[in-house]
């Protein structure tokens, strides 16, 4: 959170794989935000509202399907299926959201 208060960026992006799901989507990317899952509000309304569908009709019109960014319920369980979550400040779109600066990852 330091390192963004003191680079103060307008929005931040953190890019990276995971070991993630072969699904059909070619690029996913997540936020906090999501209606009550927001401790800056007016951050996730601007992605919600703002960044979002912009993105989403970019991304499709370039040839792309982009999703929601999943996460497996149990990880050694695949059949108990996937989850979507914002998650909290343990990783970079919680600690944007803690600080109010809009964080994506993709």
């Amino acid at each position: 959170m330091r390192l963004l208060r003191d680079l103060d960026p307008a929005l931040d992006m953190d890019f990276h794989v995971s070991d993630g799901f072969d699904h059909q989507y070619d690029i996913t990317f997540t936020y906090a935000g999501w209606e009550k899952y927001a401790r800056h509000r007016a951050t996730a309304d601007w992605l919600e509202q703002r960044f979002d569908p912009v993105v989403r009709d970019d991304l499709r019109r370039a040839g792309h399907i982009p999703g929601v960014y999943p996460s497996a319920v149990d990880a050694h369980d695949p059949a108990k299926g996937i989850r979507f979550s914002p998650e909290g400040p343990r990783y970079s779109t919680g600690y944007g959201d803690f600080i109010g600066v809009p964080t994506v990852l993709v």
